[in-house]
């Protein structure tokens, strides 16, 4: 499971999930065109409920994806952020 809050995100967002076994973590920020904004790889992340912190600054007000790919079961995830500019 992937859980995104606070959403909406103004200046970063949380991500909460559950991971099964051990193994890489990749997780991609995009556009809604489908433009990668930015890419985060953990290349040891231990299984259990795992949060992490990804700071969004300078981002537009608009609709973001984020995906999450693990390297230790076949899983990919995708949640829609919502992002309000405070700039």
């Amino acid at each position: 499971s992937l859980e995104a809050f606070p959403n909406p995100v103004h200046d970063f967002v949380n991500l909460s999930m559950d991971l099964p076994v051990d193994g890489s973590l990749e997780l991609t920020l995009s556009d809604a065109t489908g433009r990668a904004i930015s890419h985060t790889l953990m290349p040891a992340i231990e299984a259990g409920t795992q949060q992490i912190r990804i700071d969004l600054p300078g981002l537009s007000s608009g609709i973001y994806f984020i995906r999450l790919n693990f390297s230790g079961v076949d899983i990919s995830l995708t949640r829609t952020l919502r992002i309000v500019s405070t700039h």
